[in-house]
């Protein structure tokens, strides 16, 4: 896997999704995924896949994030994770639309909470990084599983079917950093129409912002 790029490894993994869904692909594209998908690859996938599962107990964090997640859990008003739902950008059967994950959204540095709009907004970019790493391919086999031995619930649920999870407080740096970007393109978008050429302005539409570009629900 170490000369294999992060680009060939997406590849590799669009073609076995499309395998999977019998779409056609070259024969020198279906040669390629087969020398490629070797052992270090699949060992390397599943590698990654395990970051979009739920832990069976939240590690430990720096003793400042954990004093953080304190302080907005005994905050009544505070806002959960499992709040939020997101949608998928394809059809997955039984997919969870929600983290469950009940501890409060993470915060900024001054202690106020990321806005639930943001966190769906994120989350989702998460969904697309899991499909494309294999996920897609992963539930739609697992979901055949769950199908087969379904007569066996304690079998059938927990052993195949494992939701998406992404944890935003392991994550938290770059959950503050991908907001700091989302904001500051909305800043620019909105300068750069406030000084817009006037006849430009006449004849194109203002930019539809709320506060940030990623915002599409309501506050």
């Amino acid at each position: 896997m170490e000369d294999l790029s992060a680009q060939d490894f997406f590849v590799w993994s669009l073609l076995e999704a499309c395998t999977h869904e019998s779409l056609p692909i070259s024969q020198e594209a279906a040669r390629w995924r087969d020398y490629v998908g070797v052992q270090d690859t699949w060992l390397r996938q599943n590698e990654i896949l395990e970051k979009f599962k739920r832990p069976d107990e939240f590690p430990r964090y720096s003793a400042a994030v954990e004093k953080e997640i304190k302080q907005l859990t005994e905050n009544k008003y505070h806002l959960t994770i499992n709040e939020v739902e997101f949608e998928y950008p394809v059809e997955l059967e039984l997919i969870n639309k929600k983290v469950l994950d009940y501890r409060p959204i993470p915060s900024h540095a001054n202690g106020k909470q990321f806005p639930k709009p943001f966190i769906k907004w994120y989350l989702e970019k998460r969904v697309n990084e899991w499909l494309a790493a294999g996920g897609y391919v992963e539930w739609k086999t697992n979901f055949q599983f769950f199908i087969k031995f379904s007569e066996h619930p304690i079998a059938g649920g927990r052993l195949f079917l494992k939701a998406f999870y992404w944890d935003l407080w392991g994550d938290l740096a770059h959950v503050r950093l991908e907001y700091q970007r989302a904001t500051g393109a909305a800043l620019l978008i909105g300068k750069w129409w406030k000084y817009a050429r006037f006849p430009f302005r006449l004849v194109t539409k203002p930019p539809v912002l709320k506060k940030y570009y990623y915002q599409t629900l309501e506050d």
